[in-house]
């Protein structure tokens, strides 16, 4: 028996902890073996796959033909594009933000026991109120229309607020912000909004399944939109099989240890029967 300060550890605890190791040990090499499995099969497709380099007419007789799977590096540009009053440009999709620069409450306390006094705080905090969405109908990608709903990830990015992006007379502009005039605040408002927009246009990898005439997900869900290069796409699949598991022997061993300690850590009575 060892002793510390506040725990003891048993002989019966540490051959024990040995067998708690060994079985968490051989769990993580079954487990190690599916994600092997997953990237064999996940590395497989990539080099089976047609690839296409931002080449409009390949795609488009690709999907004609029905030829399977397709990793495809091309442009994708809004047909519909969309556009809010106060916005001077156009967009495949744009959100308005608005927030509200709004009064709390708070209880502060100091002290202990009997001297131990408390009272309450008021603060201020710009609090998101209201958005809204907007998105184009259609897409056209690498020559071939779409619907916008076909694809996920898009590059949602925040708005740089300036005079050229924001058309005049609309607010007060500061500190990437539209600020409402004439409120609270007489400087800025205590309303305020922003926008996140995807551009009309840019260049994405995606990775599908030309079938029944129809560019379409593996899984039947939306295609997912890669910002890489062909290339850099194809290198990083496969460099994911790598990171992936150091990741995940990582994570295992450690709650691994951590389940050990706790076993040693709590009274293991039933051992010593």
């Amino acid at each position: 028996m060892y002793r510390f300060s506040d725990f003891t550890i048993t002989k019966r605890e540490i051959l024990f902890s040995f067998i708690i190791l060994f079985i968490s040990l051989c769990l993580g090499i079954v487990i190690n073996n599916v994600l092997d499995e997953h990237f064999i099969k996940k590395e497989e497709l990539i080099n089976k796959a047609l690839k296409i380099n931002n080449d409009n007419e390949k795609f488009k007789y690709s999907i004609d033909t029905n030829v399977g799977n397709i990793i495809n590096y091309g442009k994708f540009e809004a047909i519909d594009v969309v556009k809010d009053d106060w916005l001077t440009d156009s967009y495949l999709a744009y959100e308005k933000v608005t927030e509200k620069y709004r009064k709390h409450t708070r209880t502060s306390c100091s002290g202990s026991g009997k001297t131990r006094t408390c009272h309450t705080e008021t603060y201020h905090t710009w609090d998101r109120v209201d958005s809204y969405k907007v998105y184009a109908n259609k897409v056209n990608y690498s020559g071939t229309q779409f619907s916008v709903s076909s694809f996920c990830n898009y590059p949602w990015n925040r708005l740089n607020i300036s005079s050229a992006t924001i058309n005049s007379n609309v607010g007060y502009l500061k500190n990437n912000y539209i600020y409402q005039k004439d409120r609270l605040w007489a400087s800025t408002g205590d309303i305020r909004y922003y926008y996140e927009v995807i551009p009309k246009s840019f260049y994405g990898t995606t990775l599908g399944q030309a079938l029944n005439g129809r560019y379409q997900s593996l899984d039947n869900d939306k295609i997912e939109i890669n910002y890489q290069g062909l290339e850099d796409y194809i290198n990083s699949q496969k460099s994911n099989k790598l990171v992936s598991k150091i990741i995940f022997w990582i994570i295992y061993i450690v709650l691994v240890c951590v389940g050990i300690y706790y076993f040693i850590y709590i009274e293991n009575e039933w051992l010593e029967d």
